[in-house]
């Protein structure tokens, strides 16, 4: 009997240490990936729109390029 008392103390201790290390690990990894979100978060905010404007001019450019290689090709076409 006492050997089956001290093994479920034995066993209540390390169930209430597992339970511990698990609540522990679960704010642990819930805060540091919570702060991880919002760092991410506020990096995009503060550059989306800047590389959305930059995106908008290379296709300007784009166009443009594609535009001046028309009428070099048409204009060489005609020409000769």
């Amino acid at each position: 009997m006492t050997v089956d008392v001290h093994c479920d103390k034995s066993q209540n201790e390390f169930e209430q240490c597992l339970c511990e290390k698990k609540a522990c690990e679960f704010t642990v990894c819930s805060i540091n990936f919570e702060q991880c979100k919002e760092q991410c978060w506020h990096e995009y905010e503060e550059h989306v729109h800047e590389k959305e404007w930059l995106e908008k001019d290379r296709k300007i450019d784009w166009s443009a390029t594609k535009k001046i290689e028309c009428s070099e090709h048409d204009h060489r076409r005609f020409a000769g």
